[in-house]
């Protein structure tokens, strides 16, 4: 695995405003989005953005019945957008937490009961934070909001570029050491052309294991798997589970 290291600088977020089309197209192409997360109805126009999640109409309505410590509704269409709000969509995503609920083993709870769990309460604030965090390494970098990106992304930078040159290893073990979440490209980096324009991002590396001996370090982002470029976070966890 190759990862790559970023140094931020420091900016203001952008005021509320409509999403453009491409913004639209990459929240609808995360992972499990094609369907409601509730109800499984197909092409859901209403986001969650406490949960990072879409809706239909119908259960998007439950969902503003659950008050906004729990649940804040956004159109996809008719409503206007913070930073913060696209941040969550593009780092949560209905696959990622209806395998959450899943795991806990109450995705078949009532709207009304589901959402009011202590696991849902965890996963928001655990999003939330995530939000925060990259929120604000963005501003400090003067990075372009993800709500502007260009709607005809560039290819991923190659691995010698200069995302690349600070920070390269290979680990070529199928035990990682390490933990990777998805998360929005560092300041700079164009979005993968690849998936849902998302890059793995290292959150833990487990002490004197094969990442950490490597120099892998939290906070690096994923860049190659075994000699092979893979920015995208779908294909690198693709590429290790085959590795």
């Amino acid at each position: 695995m190759s990862t790559a290291k970023t140094r931020p600088r420091a900016s203001r977020s952008p005021p509320a405003q409509p999403l453009p089309p491409n913004a639209i197209e990459k929240i609808r192409c995360v992972p499990g989005n094609d369907l409601c997360l509730d109800c499984r109805a197909a092409e859901p126009d209403w986001a969650d953005v406490q949960h990072g999640s879409l809706h239909c109409i119908q259960c998007a309505g439950r969902h503003r019945g659950l008050g906004v410590k729990v649940s804040v509704t956004r159109s996809l269409t008719m409503d206007n957008w913070t930073e913060a709000n696209l941040l969550a969509m593009l780092l949560g995503g209905n696959k990622q937490l209806r395998t959450f609920f899943e795991t806990h083993t109450i995705e078949n709870s009532d709207i009304e009961v589901l959402y009011r769990t202590k696991q849902a309460s965890y996963y928001r604030e655990q999003l939330q934070a995530q939000v925060a965090k990259m929120a604000l390494q963005r501003r400090k970098s003067k990075s372009p909001p993800p709500i502007s990106m260009p709607a005809t992304p560039e290819p991923p930078p190659k691995q010698n570029d200069g995302f690349a040159r600070d920070f390269d290893v290979a680990l070529r073990t199928p035990s990682l050491g390490a933990s990777l979440t998805r998360a929005l490209p560092p300041p700079g980096v164009t979005s993968p052309i690849q998936g849902n324009g998302s890059m793995a991002l290292v959150t833990k590396v487990v002490t004197n294991g094969p990442a950490h001996s490597a120099g892998v370090r939290v906070g690096d982002y994923v860049v190659a798997l075994n000699g092979r470029p893979a920015t995208d976070y779908d294909e690198v966890v693709a590429l290790f589970a085959r590795a």
